[in-house]
């Protein structure tokens, strides 16, 4: 049974819709083609045949996560540290989501040409309408490259390919019973979190358990850079570093249950390590992280409180991203019952 109930968690975080209530959903995308030239970055693209619109009241609640999300490279000739990239984001719109409220999260990553001309990312997050209303939410693309690349290559060709989707789940329809999201708070850029060694414990989040329903699943996405002496001007913190040649680096979810007060109850529990390794030609990265566990696992005790923990194993400073931008976060989470 345990096997069962695991393996329907992992369809759900890995963007698989099940015996949820009346989806609105999009079928799967067609290829997308789309050009990469000057200041890249500043360029975010519709993905054309996800997205996906609904009526919800405020409060409301819909998990979303991307499926079968790639973009390919098409040009040829970037090589070792060129280090092209690509940003995918799940944006939603609609009432009262331009007044400073999170409208989505990001999930990034460069390539290490020329063996690499592929990018598949997984975006998962959960929507809570903030007024009554109509909602669009659908899959966004922003690649780019070091501008002196153009200057060698010109504009580069690439596509998302055929198959893309946003997979939406709405909370309290069916598997899902309930769910609750949190982020790292927006600090500016220069302000980041340096990782030089130890562990470092995020700010977390504090989840009361519902009666209902047998399992827990917590997701968890960090975004992270080995520092690059390149990168000084912009994060200072990367300064001093004994050599820039990547970053080890391992994540975990950890749960500590609590008495209703904020008291420990029970035992500290800790999910599954994830290590990493970023290359200097890679740069940047976005780890996920899952668990499954069984809500038997907290003891009884009312409520959780969640955290990722990031190890600096060793390598170059590594930066643990914070920053928002245009209120898409980079650090964040999600824990749902089922």
């Amino acid at each position: 049974m345990r096997g069962r109930a695991v393996g329907l968690a992992v369809a759900l975080v890995s963007g698989v819709l099940l015996g949820t209530a009346g989806p609105a959903q999009a079928g799967p995308a067609p290829e997308f083609r789309y050009e990469v030239g000057y200041n890249g970055s500043r360029v975010i693209r519709s993905i054309p045949g996800t997205q996906v619109t609904f009526t919800a009241a405020t409060g409301q609640k819909r998990y979303f996560s991307s499926r079968a999300l790639t973009a390919e490279l098409l040009t040829s000739g970037p090589g070792a540290n060129d280090a092209p990239g690509t940003t995918f984001i799940v944006h939603c719109a609609g009432p009262n989501m331009t007044d400073g409220r999170q409208r989505g999260v990001y999930w990034a990553e460069n390539m290490a040409t020329p063996g690499e001309t592929r990018t598949s990312g997984l975006v998962r997050w959960l929507f809570i309408a903030p007024a009554d209303g109509t909602f669009t939410c659908e899959l966004q693309v922003s690649s780019y490259v070091r501008n002196d690349v153009i200057d060698r290559f010109g504009t580069l060709q690439w596509r998302i390919l055929p198959g893309a989707e946003l997979i939406s789940s709405p909370v309290g329809e069916g598997t899902v019973i309930t769910a609750a999201r949190w982020a790292l708070p927006s600090k500016p850029v220069a302000e980041q979190t340096i990782l030089r060694g130890g562990t470092h414990r995020t700010g977390g989040y504090t989840h009361v358990l519902s009666t209902a329903g047998t399992w827990v699943t917590v997701v968890q996405d960090v975004n992270l850079t080995t520092c690059h002496r390149a990168d000084i001007p912009k994060f200072p913190g990367c300064d001093e570093a004994p050599a820039y040649n990547g970053s080890t680096v391992e994540t975990w979810i950890e749960a500590q249950p609590q008495h209703r007060d904020g008291s420990s109850c029970g035992t500290l529990r800790k999910g599954p390590v994830t290590s990493t390794f970023i290359s200097v030609a890679r740069h940047h990265k976005t780890v996920t992280n899952t668990w499954v566990p069984a809500k038997s696992l907290f003891g009884g005790c009312p409520q959780v409180r969640l955290s990722v923990q990031v190890r600096h194993v060793g390598g170059a400073p590594t930066i643990l991203h914070s920053n928002w931008v245009n209120a898409i976060a980079p650090t964040h989470g999600v824990v749902y019952q089922h």
